[in-house]
């Protein structure tokens, strides 16, 4: 599958709320940090997959950080095509941040880092017409978004079979 390059924020500082809650300790955080710089990977994979904390839970413990909404991928979600006119997936991906609802003249932005100035100057530039709302979204689910939305050459089979089954329905 496609990456991302990560950004430059500390990525620990942005799931502390997790360990404010008691989903697991200080020492867990740092130890799956870690382990993601140990695998070039992203932080949010190992506390998903290898220590089992929910999406919705990595979701709004981002949310609380940025102190703004989440959203979150659903291949059922129909974007608006107008939104998808002229993007690079390229670019997309690079700065981590796609177009996905469009609400009355409102375009709602998922993106890995909501605060991002170069995010809000790209998506101006791109709608200069429309005020944008900026939501935080998991990495993975950006990826999800540019492969099936502006039909990206994934990498897996899998995904393959995902982006043109989507690429039809959309």
């Amino acid at each position: 599958m496609k990456t991302c390059d990560k950004g430059s924020e500390p990525e620990i500082a942005r799931f502390q709320a997790l360990v404010e809650r008691g989903s697991l300790t200080a020492e867990q955080l740092q130890d799956a940090w870690i382990e993601a710089v140990r695998r070039d990977t992203e932080l949010e994979n190992i506390l998903r997959y290898e220590l089992n904390i929910p999406r919705r839970e990595l979701l709004e413990a981002l949310a609380e950080h940025y102190q703004c909404g989440w959203l979150e991928y659903d291949e059922r979600r129909p974007v608006p095509p107008e939104l998808l006119i002229g993007l690079d997936e390229d670019r997309l991906c690079l700065s981590r941040w796609f177009p996905a609802i469009r609400d009355g003249d409102t375009v709602v932005i998922a993106s890995v880092d909501p605060c991002d100035p170069a995010v809000h100057t790209e998506a101006a530039k791109t709608f200069p017409d429309s005020p944008c709302e900026f939501r935080v979204a998991l990495a993975q689910d950006i990826l999800s978004f540019i492969q099936d939305y502006l039909n990206g050459p994934p990498q897996h089979i899998i995904g393959n079979e995902r982006t043109g089954l989507a690429y039809w329905r959309n």
